[in-house]
């Protein structure tokens, strides 16, 4: 019996060490994947009212949003295919990061939380 005990202890270690090499770092050492954080690139830019329609049910804060607001549309990659979210944008300045959150535009490239579709979008450079 002693072998099967270190056999699953063996098991349990190797996958113990497996799933901790599969887990992502955080991007730019800050934006963490576990708390929604995506690279994406920018699809569309225009006002909640004519984006809604076709993306509005990926962001639940669109509901309470005023029709004019400024949105994005952005892509990512999330399990294994492209995706596609809505981004909340506003005329204010993310002091944190000091973007221009409604100076975006198509093909731009960022880093979206798509847990949360009202957080700033934050620019990012080609790899």
């Amino acid at each position: 019996m002693k072998p099967r005990n270190s056999t699953l202890g063996l098991i349990a270690a190797l996958s113990l060490a497996l799933l901790s090499a599969c887990s992502i770092a955080p991007y730019e050492g800050k934006y963490r994947h576990e708390d929604g954080w995506r690279k994406a690139r920018v699809q569309a830019v225009g006002s909640l009212e004519r984006l809604e329609s076709t993306y509005g049910y990926t962001c639940p804060q669109a509901d309470k949003a005023d029709k004019k607001t400024p949105v994005a549309v952005v892509n990512y990659q999330g399990s294994g295919r492209q995706r596609t979210q809505l981004m909340l944008l506003s005329d204010k300045t993310d002091q944190k990061e000091k973007t221009d959150k409604a100076d975006f535009k198509v093909d731009d490239l960022v880093y979206a939380n798509i847990k949360q579709c009202a957080e700033p979008m934050i620019r990012r450079v080609a790899e």
